[in-house]
C-alpha cells in the first residue's frame, strides 16, 4: 500500500518528539490580544503530531482538542497529556472529525496546515469557531542567517537527492497560505507576527532533526543514509556544530 507523506511522521513519532522543536511562547500571547480570546479559551487544535506546540496552549489554562491523523503520534501525545485535565486527542484529521457548530474560540495549526485539504480547511475551520473566533497558522521556517542552510548542504544534497533540491518551503506552501487566508471570505484581515530565534545543532541531532522531515521519510533507506551521513561530516567540518537561523511565523485572522 503507497504510503501517504503527511502520515510518515508515524513512522518516527518518538524521534519526532525528541528533536523537532517548540515555539516561542509569546505568541500565545499575541494570538489572545489581537483575537480577543477568553480566559478560559477553547482551541481546536489541528495536526496536533506529538504535542509541540499544545503545549503552549494548555499552558496558558485553555481547553485544547487536538486533532491528529497518526495513531503513533497520537499516542505520544496522549502520554505528553496524560496528567493534563484541559487536553483532549482525538485519532482523526480535520477533514473527517464531526463538526461541532461555533464551539471554538480559536482553530491553530502548527507546522501543519499545508497537510489540510484546501477545499475543507478554512470552510470547516470558520464553522467551528464562535462568532468572535479566530485562525492562529504558524510554522517554523529555516531562515537564511547565521546559517544559509541550502548553501552549506547544497553540494550532499545535489549529489545524493537532487529531488529535494527545490524552492523553499516557507515560499512554497507558507506564501500560498497566507494568500488563501487573505482571499478567503470566511476570515478577515491577516495579522503576521514573526519571531527569530537560533537554536545549535550537533551532527547527531541535526540528522535525528532531518529524520523526521517528510520529504526524507519518503526517500529510499540507503539514499536517506547517505544524505545524512552526508550532512553530518558536513558538520563536523564546520568543527562539529551548526547554528540554524528559525523565524516563527503566526498566521492570524478572526471570523468573518
Amino acid at each position: 500500500m503507497p504510503r501517504e507523506q503527511r502520515l510518515v511522521f508515524g513512522e518516527v513519532a518518538e524521534r519526532y518528539d525528541r528533536a523537532r522543536p517548540t515555539y516561542p511562547a509569546e505568541l500565545v500571547g499575541d494570538v489572545a490580544e489581537i483575537l480577543g480570546l477568553p480566559g478560559r479559551a477553547r482551541v481546536l487544535e489541528v495536526g496536533t503530531g506529538t504535542g509541540k506546540a499544545t503545549v503552549l496552549w494548555a499552558g496558558a489554562g485553555y481547553d485544547v482538542l487536538c486533532l491528529e491523523p497518526s495513531e503513533e503520534m497520537a499516542a505520544i501525545a496522549r502520554r505528553n497529556f496524560a496528567e493534563r485535565g484541559n487536553v483532549t486527542i482525538e485519532t482523526v484529521g480535520l477533514e473527517d472529525w464531526p463538526l461541532e457548530p461555533e464551539s471554538f474560540d480559536l482553530v491553530t495549526a502548527a507546522q501543519a496546515w499545508h497537510w489540510v485539504d484546501r477545499e475543507i480547511g478554512f470552510s470547516k475551520a470558520h464553522d467551528a469557531l464562535n462568532p468572535g473566533g479566530g485562525v492562529a497558522l504558524f510554522w517554523n521556517w529555516e531562515r537564511e542567517r547565521p546559517t544559509d542552510i541550502d548553501v552549506v548542504f547544497d553540494d550532499v544534497y545535489q549529489r545524493v537527492a537532487p529531488e529535494l533540491v527545490q524552492e523553499p518551503l516557507k515560499h512554497r506552501v507558507g506564501e500560498a497560505i497566507r494568500d488563501e487566508l487573505v482571499a478567503s471570505p470566511h476570515f478577515g484581515d491577516v495579522t503576521v507576527r514573526r519571531y527569530p530565534w537560533e537554536k545549535v545543532y550537533t551532527p547527531d541531532t541535526y540528522v535525528d532533526l532531518l529524520g523526521t522531515h517528510s520529504d526524507h521519510r519518503m526517500l529510499a533507506d540507503d539514499a536517506r543514509r547517505r544524505l545524512h551521513g552526508g550532512v553530518a561530516d558536513v558538520i563536523e567540518s564546520l568543527g562539529g556544530s551548526v547554528t540554524i537561523g528559525y523565524t516563527t511565523e503566526v498566521l492570524i485572522a478572526a471570523r468573518a
